[in-house]
C-alpha cells in the first residue's frame, strides 16, 4: 500500500508540474512580451518622431528620374505680403502635412497665429510661377504685412522657414534627363590641395607668374593664407582681371614713394560683379542687383535714378518720385508712444493719381476725385464736382481715395488710446513721396515711415533706406532693396547683397589707430579694373583666406609678403585641387543634351606637419572648395546615345577649418617655416553638369587616397 501510495505521489507531482509549466510558460511569455507603460510611451514617441522626420521629405528635393534635376514636392514661399505652399509636382506631398500655426517675425518679436491648413493640391487657390499654390495673406491682424521672416509649424511640431520665390524651378524650362556615371579609379589628380610655405624676394613677383610657378600651367588659381597684393609701378596703380573669393581688406603702403601724411582713400575703377557681405563703400556709377542688411545698416542714395526699385520692409527718409508706385507705407504710431515725442516730426507727404486706401492717418488731403470713409469716426462721402478740389482733414482718417492727390501731409492718428499705426496702401502714378523721421536727443533715428513697395522709373534725392530701433531694447530690423539699373551715387555701410557695380568705388580711409581696413567683409565674384592710390591689399592672415583666379590681361599686380617681423618674408598658400576625370553620360531621351559648365564642390581632410627648431608639430585641417568651371567647348550628347568625355577641373580651396593654425600666429611663424609633410585621407567630390537653362545632372564620388600622388607630383 505504501509503495502504491508513493508511486501515486510521484505521479501526482509530475502531473501538477506539467500543468504548471503548461500554464506558466505561455503566461510568462505573454507577460514578458507586453511592453511596459514606459516602453509603450517610448515606442509611441519614436513613432511620432519618425513621422516628424519623414515629414521633412515634403520639403526635401527629389529626382524627376535617375539623372534628373532635383526639386522638392512642396515649396514654402514668402513674397509681397503673402505666404504660399507651392506644388511643383502637381501632387500632394509624400507625408500628410497640416499647418497648425504661422509665425511671422515683424522685426521685434515673433507673432503667432493659429491656423488649420491642410496642404493638399485640391485646396490650391492661386498660382505662383506657374505652379498651383495655397496662398496665405499676411496683410491682416496680427501680422499687418510686417513680415521680415515667416515660418510654418506643422502638426508634428516641425518648423519650416519660408524661402524667396527665386528658388522655384522654372516650369517652362526643359529638364536634363541624362544619366551620368564615373569610375573613381579613372581620376587623375594633377594637383592635390595642400599647404605650402614659400620664401620670396623682397620685391615680390607678378601674380600670374607666381601662381604658374607654384601650380604649373594647370591652373590660374591660388588660395592665400598670408600675402599682399599691390602694384609694382611707381604710380601705385595695379589692375586685376579675374575672380576674388574672400574679404577685400587693405592698409596704406607707407613704404611707397607716394606715401603721404594724410593719404587719399583707396579707390577702384571698373566692375565688381558677385555676392558680397559687409560692403563699406561709395559708388559713383551704376548698380543692378539686391541690397539689404540683417543689422540695420543704411543704404544712402545721394542721388540717382533707377529703372525700377523694390523696397521690402525698409525705413525710408528723403524724397523719391517715380512713374508708378505699388505697395504699402506704414506710419508707426506705436513707436512714438514709447518715446513721448511729437508726431508732427514723423510725417510723409505724397502726391499722385490712382487709388489708395488710408487707415488711421492724421493730416490734410487735397484731391480731385472722391473719398469714401470715416473722418474722426464720422462717415463721409465726398466727390469733386465741376473741377473743384475737396479736402479731407482730421486726426483719424480711414477710407478709400480715387483720383488725383494734389497734396497730402500725413502723420499717425490719435485716439483715446494714444497714437495709432497708420497705413497707405494702393497704386499711384506720377508719385512723389517725401518722408521725415524722428530723432532722439542724441541724434539717433528712432522712427521713420516703413515702405514695402515697388517704384518704376524712380528718382532719388538724399534718400536713406534702413531699419531703426523700434525701442531701446530691440535689435535693428532686417530689410532689403532690389534695384534694377540704378545710376547715381550710392553709399553702403556693412550691407550685403548681390549684383554688379560699375564705376568709381571709394573705400573707407584707414583710421589713425587701425592696422588695416575692410572694404567688403566677404566678396565672391568677378573683378575687372584698377586699384588706385597705392594701398596694399591683404590676402589672408589678418582676414580669412583669399582665393584669387587670375584671367589673362592682369598686369602690374604683384604678390608680396609682409615687411613686418610677424610673418617675415614668407607666403602661406594652399594649392587647388586639379583633377582629370572621365565621365560617361547616357541620353535616353529624344532631345540633344548640351552642357556648358560644371559646378564643383569638394571637401578634404588633411594632416599637416610643420618642421621647426623644436621638432615636428602636427595639425589637422578640413578644406572646402567650390568653383564654377565654364567649358571651352560644350558637352553634347545626342539622343539615345552614350558619350564619354574627359574633363580637367580646377577647384580652389576657399574655406579652411584648422583650429590653432590659421591665421598663423607669431609663435608658429617663428618656429615653423617649413612643411614636413601634408597627407590627404580622401577627397569628397560633387560635380553638377549644367545646361544653359540652369538645369543639370549631378555626380557624387570619393577619390580614394591611393589615387593621390605622393608629394603632389603629377600622375
Amino acid at each position: 500500500m505504501r509503495k502504491k501510495k508513493g508511486l501515486s505521489e510521484v505521479v501526482g507531482f509530475f502531473i501538477i508540474l506539467i500543468i504548471l509549466l503548461a500554464v506558466l510558460i505561455p503566461l510568462g511569455i505573454y507577460l514578458f512580451s507586453q511592453p511596459t507603460v514606459q516602453a509603450q510611451q517610448i515606442q509611441n514617441a519614436q513613432a511620432y518622431k519618425n513621422l516628424a522626420l519623414e515629414q521633412y521629405r515634403d520639403f526635401q528635393p527629389i529626382d524627376f528620374n535617375s539623372g534628373g534635376f532635383s526639386v522638392a514636392p512642396v515649396y514654402f514661399i514668402y513674397q509681397d505680403g503673402s505666404a504660399y505652399f507651392v506644388f511643383v509636382e502637381n501632387q500632394n506631398p509624400p507625408e500628410p502635412l497640416t499647418i497648425t500655426s504661422i509665425e511671422v517675425f515683424n522685426g521685434t518679436t515673433w507673432v503667432t497665429k493659429s491656423v488649420n491648413i491642410n496642404v493638399e493640391i485640391k485646396y490650391a487657390n492661386t498660382k505662383l510661377a506657374g505652379y498651383p499654390a495655397i496662398q496665405i495673406p499676411l496683410s491682416k491682424q496680427p501680422y499687418k504685412n510686417q513680415a521680415s521672416y515667416v515660418a510654418a509649424v506643422t502638426q508634428y511640431g516641425n518648423i519650416i522657414y519660408a524661402s524667396p520665390p527665386y528658388v522655384l524651378p522654372m516650369p517652362s524650362l526643359k529638364k536634363s534627363i541624362g544619366i551620368p556615371a564615373v569610375d573613381p579609379y579613372n581620376f587623375t589628380v594633377l594637383e592635390q590641395p595642400q599647404f605650402e610655405i614659400l620664401k620670396i624676394s623682397q620685391n615680390g613677383i607678378p601674380i600670374q607668374q607666381f601662381i604658374h610657378d607654384v601650380n604649373g600651367p594647370n591652373s590660374n588659381t591660388m588660395t592665400f593664407v598670408w600675402a599682399y597684393l599691390l602694384s609694382k609701378q611707381s604710380n601705385g596703380i595695379f589692375t586685376f582681371n579675374g575672380y576674388w573669393n574672400g574679404p577685400i581688406a587693405y592698409e596704406y603702403n607707407s613704404s611707397s614713394s607716394l606715401s603721404l601724411s594724410s593719404p587719399p582713400p583707396p579707390q577702384f575703377k571698373g566692375t565688381l560683379s558677385g555676392v558680397f557681405v559687409g560692403a563699406n563703400m561709395t559708388l559713383e556709377g551704376t548698380f543692378s542687383g539686391s541690397l539689404g542688411s540683417n543689422s540695420g545698416y543704411p543704404i544712402y542714395f545721394v542721388s540717382g535714378n533707377a529703372e525700377s526699385i523694390t523696397f521690402t520692409y525698409s525705413f525710408l527718409l528723403g524724397s523719391v518720385s517715380g512713374e508708378s508706385f505699388s505697395g504699402e507705407i506704414l506710419l508707426p504710431g506705436s513707436i512714438l508712444n514709447n518715446y513721448f515725442v511729437n508726431p508732427d516730426y514723423l510725417n510723409i507727404t505724397i502726391s499722385g493719381s490712382g487709388t489708395i486706401q488710408v487707415y488711421n492717418v492724421s493730416g490734410s488731403i487735397t484731391i480731385n476725385g472722391s473719398f469714401n470713409g470715416y473722418v474722426n469716426g464720422i462717415k463721409e462721402i465726398k466727390k469733386s464736382e465741376n473741377g473743384n478740389q475737396i479736402t479731407i482733414t482730421g486726426n483719424n482718417i480711414t477710407g478709400i481715395i480715387e483720383g488725383t492727390i494734389l497734396s497730402a501731409t500725413l502723420t499717425p492718428s490719435y485716439n483715446t488710446q494714444g497714437y495709432l499705426d497708420g497705413y497707405i496702401n494702393g497704386i499711384l502714378n506720377k508719385v512723389k513721396i517725401t518722408a521725415n523721421g524722428v530723432y532722439d536727443l542724441l541724434g539717433y533715428l528712432i522712427a521713420a515711415p516703413i515702405i514695402s513697395a515697388k517704384l518704376n522709373n524712380a528718382e532719388f534725392n538724399n534718400v536713406i533706406a534702413n531699419s531703426v530701433l523700434p525701442n531701446v531694447l530691440a535689435f535693428p530690423l532686417p530689410f532689403n532693396v532690389t534695384i534694377n539699373e540704378f545710376s547715381g551715387i550710392l553709399v553702403l555701410s556693412n550691407n550685403h547683397g548681390s549684383g554688379t557695380f560699375n564705376g568709381l568705388i571709394t573705400f573707407p580711409p584707414i583710421g589713425s589707430l587701425e592696422i588695416y581696413q575692410v572694404g567688403i567683409s566677404d566678396f565672391s565674384g568677378k573683378i575687372n579694373g584698377e586699384f588706385e592710390n597705392d594701398y596694399r591689399y591683404l590676402l589672408g592672415a589678418w582676414v580669412p583666406p583669399v582665393t584669387l583666379t587670375v584671367l589673362p590681361g592682369t598686369k602690374n599686380a604683384v604678390v608680396e609678403a609682409a615687411y613686418s617681423g610677424l610673418l617675415s618674408n614668407y607666403y602661406w598658400i594652399v594649392t587647388p585641387l586639379v583633377v582629370r576625370i572621365s565621365v560617361a553620360i547616357g541620353n535616353p531621351s529624344n532631345e540633344t543634351l548640351v552642357f556648358t559648365s560644371a559646378q564643383i564642390t569638394m571637401k578634404t581632410d588633411e594632416i599637416i606637419q610643420f618642421l621647426g627648431s623644436s621638432g615636428v608639430q602636427p595639425f589637422s585641417a578640413t578644406l572646402y572648395g567650390s568653383a564654377l568651371d565654364n567649358f571651352s567647348k560644350p558637352i553634347i550628347v545626342t539622343p539615345l546615345n552614350v558619350s564619354n568625355f574627359t574633363l580637367t577641373l580646377t577647384i580652389p580651396v576657399n574655406s579652411i577649418f584648422a583650429p590653432n593654425l590659421f591665421p598663423p600666429s607669431t609663435s608658429i611663424q617663428n618656429q615653423y617655416q617649413a612643411l614636413e609633410s601634408n597627407s590627404v585621407d580622401y577627397i569628397e567630390l560633387y560635380l553638377t553638369l549644367l545646361e544653359p537653362n540652369g538645369y543639370g545632372i549631378t555626380i557624387t564620388t570619393i577619390i580614394p587616397p591611393y589615387s593621390i600622388p605622393v608629394q603632389g607630383q603629377a600622375s
